[in-house]
């Protein structure tokens, strides 16, 4: 049994005018190489508003860019966001007993892009999900096209056709999956050439120039 164990993906940081850095084309190693773990990167990435881009033309936060992963025939839009206190529910788990470890401060939740409303409850996010590969979390979205929400309210995929949100405090990631159709290749017609008749002018203009 083969067992993927990387990905490889184009990544490219947008604002709303201009691209900051050229696409670059990376490997990322499930749990090894260019990985963190997915509760890291939301922290790191997402949520640290103090964190400025690096082109010197730009220095803008996290709330000002666009993070666009590609991906075989899909993109993954990863955008941040800043809601008004308390818009954000409070778990809606049954078992949910208050914070208990830094991982639940984050609530999860998804909404279906077909059926257009929220269709799972607003939970904290569990230690294991905290520390899953950030490359495997990307990898599923990507090519895992068959997993259905277990609540039964949406029949849709999860990866394909869900917007998954991730909360901390006033800020919310959002993950948006989208196909993008390739570019075709056009190949150019056949040129048939008559070649004596190039060969002949070749010669002929070989001669003219010795002469």
């Amino acid at each position: 049994m083969w067992l993927q164990t990387h990905i490889l993906l184009g990544s490219v940081w947008l604002t709303e005018k201009w691209q900051c850095f050229a696409p670059e084309v990376k490997e990322i190693g499930f749990y090894g190489q260019n990985d963190k773990t997915l509760g890291r990167f939301l922290v790191e990435n997402c949520f640290d508003t103090k964190l400025r881009c690096l082109n010197s033309k730009c220095k803008k936060d996290v709330l000002r860019h666009v993070l666009g992963y590609t991906h075989h025939m899909g993109r993954i839009t990863i955008m941040v966001k800043r809601v008004p206190p308390n818009k954000i529910p409070e778990p809606t788990t049954v078992d949910f007993k208050g914070w208990r470890g830094p991982h639940e401060r984050i609530l999860m939740w998804s909404r279906c892009k077909l059926c257009r409303c929220v269709v799972t409850p607003y939970v904290p996010m569990s230690y294991r999900t905290y520390n899953m590969s950030f490359g495997k979390y990307l990898d599923l979205t990507f090519n895992n096209h068959r997993a259905i929400c277990r609540t039964g309210i949406c029949p849709h995929p999860v990866h394909s056709h869900h917007v998954r949100f991730f909360g901390l405090g006033n800020l919310v990631a959002s993950f948006k999956y989208q196909e993008i159709p390739p570019f075709q290749i056009s190949v150019p017609q056949r040129v048939d050439t008559n070649e004596p008749q190039l060969l002949k002018m070749a010669e002929q203009k070989i001669d003219f120039l010795h002469h």
